[in-house]
């Protein structure tokens, strides 16, 4: 894959190429060998990454970090922990299952729980407004 996406970026004729994911392990150490490889290449790679690096982020961000490419953007941490107060209704089901919590009541997550709250393209905001 990273030989064939190397040799896509120098017919395509590009000085630079941005690359994301998603997922971890396998896909970090993938995304990690084409950013090396462009690098090689003399394509100036931009790897995103969405981060595992424990609650407190002092953990190592990525499984294998790229070896030559430098360029890293952190998309954010999924295991960053998020405290939600409890609700007076929610929509959807009664409970929230990766939690095993009612709906309503507070919770102390990871973020990973909160369905789409990072995006592999590095773009988007988590957050929560009140429905009118």
């Amino acid at each position: 894959m990273s030989a064939h996406a190397t040799a896509l970026c120098r017919a395509a004729g590009f000085d630079a190429a941005v690359v994301t994911k998603e997922g971890a392990g396998n896909a970090d150490t993938d995304l990690s060998l084409k950013l090396d490889m462009l690098a090689d290449a003399d394509i100036t790679p931009v790897g995103i990454f969405a981060e595992m690096a424990g609650p407190d982020g002092t953990g190592p961000p990525v499984v294998s970090p790229p070896r030559r490419a430098t360029a890293m953007i952190s998309a954010g941490n999924y295991d960053e922990r998020l405290w939600l107060p409890a609700v007076e209704r929610a929509l959807g089901s009664a409970g929230i299952g990766t939690a095993d919590a009612d709906a309503t009541a507070a919770l102390d997550v990871p973020v990973a729980q909160i369905h789409g709250s990072l995006s592999p393209l590095g773009c988007g905001r988590l957050m929560c407004r009140e429905a009118v």
